[in-house]
């Protein structure tokens, strides 16, 4: 059993999620409603390893209509059940309840779909997530509610940039979304590049994009 472990956190299961471990900061979108954004913020968290790579812990907090909200989410894979697993608790999402959730891979990460309700509710509603990693730097957490009738919508979206991070390359849609709330200065260098300093959780940095080829870099200041 040990063998097949460490083989898993070598190049399996547990190698994608202890890749996730870190420190994060980014932005997250909340819909209570197909297609209609509710809101948009920062977010900051915190994944950490648990038994010696069997599990990982994400801790987060940001704000949501302007009050504070905090979540854990710990992720794991279980090779007896050959299912990624979640147990995710949130104090504005979930209330006072656990949602424990299970899956499988998807290209580049897992998905895991839970369930939720009350006794108030005839039927409960489906809560799928998505966690992508687009690199070592960057990773993409994305849920989707499921109605009783099968319907899916997205209801949460958190693109996630490693923090602290000397040099990191931008992803278009991260940085479209990023000026929007977090933009503070610009300036014009010259006809080559535009540079700009952000303000990101109490990190900031500076990023200039290049005519020739249209990437964004940064480095933290």
């Amino acid at each position: 059993m040990r063998e097949k472990f460490e083989k898993s956190k070598a190049d399996g299961a547990h190698h994608i999620i202890n890749s996730l471990v870190g420190e994060w900061e980014g932005i997250t979108k909340t819909w209570f409603e197909a297609g209609k954004l509710a809101d948009e913020s920062p977010i900051k968290g915190k994944i950490k390893s648990l038994l010696h790579g069997r599990f990982v812990m994400h801790e987060y907090s940001g704000s949501l209509e302007g009050k504070p909200f905090e979540g854990i989410a710990i992720y794991g894979y279980s090779y007896e059940w050959e299912k990624f697993q979640c147990a995710w608790v949130d104090s504005f999402h979930m209330g006072s309840s656990t949602m424990l959730a299970e899956g499988n891979n998807i290209d580049k990460g897992f998905s895991v779909t839970g369930t939720y309700g009350s006794t108030k509710m005839e039927q409960q509603w489906g809560w799928r997530t998505e966690l992508e990693v687009i690199n070592e730097d960057q990773i993409i957490i994305t849920a989707d509610n499921i109605s009783p009738e099968g319907e899916e919508a997205k209801a949460l979206e958190t693109i996630y940039r490693r923090k602290n991070n000397p040099n990191f390359l931008f992803n278009k849609n991260f940085l479209s979304d990023f000026n929007k709330i977090l933009l503070i200065k610009y300036k014009r260098h010259g006809s080559k590049t535009n540079s700009r300093r952000v303000s990101c959780s109490n990190t900031v940095f500076d990023y200039e994009r290049c005519a020739r080829t249209n990437q964004i870099y940064a480095r933290c200041i």
